[in-house]
């Protein structure tokens, strides 16, 4: 039991990195008459992409970029990312209460500054299936990596489900509470990213 949760606990931490590796869609309008004459107009829009926000808001906008438009691109992919790292999470918590060995052990020791690494990370061998060379996520669209994820997400909630039917048995505390938690989130983070399908053609109408 304990195997397949820390295996699953990997598959979670991989699928939360392919999904903060996504760069939303976005629909961005310039006039190209504001422009200032001294820039280059590739490298003023660049400026944008650039910048680590998603989004300028109406205020921001008049004030300062009278002619621009931006659609955010990043709220429904940043609440995936925070349900699936909550998934995991909770499973951390499931092993606890089933007597695995904390790996955090001076987490809350305050006379010493050791962090430890984080416990179950996944590598790209486990982000990606091995032996489907129908599945090129390098070459997907924004739209394409989304809808993967989701299939990979639902296949972990399987999982979570067959694990929580076979039960845990007596003297496992908050156990078996812990597992529907780390189920919950996992099907939030698909269904944000639901939401971001529906976003994106939203975005693709305007």
């Amino acid at each position: 039991m304990e195997q397949k949760i820390k295996e699953i606990r990997v598959t979670l931490d991989g699928l939360k990195q392919l999904t903060e590796s996504l760069k939303p869609y976005q629909k961005v309008i310039f006039d190209l008459s504001a422009i200032p004459k001294e820039q280059d107009t590739i490298n003023f829009v660049k400026t944008f992409f650039d910048s680590p926000y998603s989004f300028i808001d109406s205020k921001q906008q008049d004030k300062n970029y009278n002619a621009i438009t931006i659609i955010p691109g990043e709220r429904y992919t940043c609440k995936a990312i925070d349900s699936l790292e909550l998934s995991k999470m909770w499973l951390g918590k499931c092993l606890k209460e089933l007597g695995t060995t904390n790996p955090y052990p001076e987490s809350k020791n305050p006379n010493n500054e050791i962090i430890e690494p984080t416990a179950d990370r996944a590598g790209i061998d486990d982000m990606l299936e091995a032996g489907k060379p129908a599945y090129d996520y390098g070459e997907f669209t924004h739209i394409q990596k989304v809808k993967y994820l989701r299939a990979e997400i639902e296949k972990v909630e399987i999982q979570l489900k067959d694990l929580s039917k076979k039960g845990f048995g007596l003297n496992t505390g908050f156990a078996y509470t812990h597992l529907y938690d780390s189920l919950k989130y996992c099907i939030e983070s698909g269904m944000f990213l639901g939401l971001e399908l529906s976003r994106c053609r939203e975005t693709e109408n305007k």
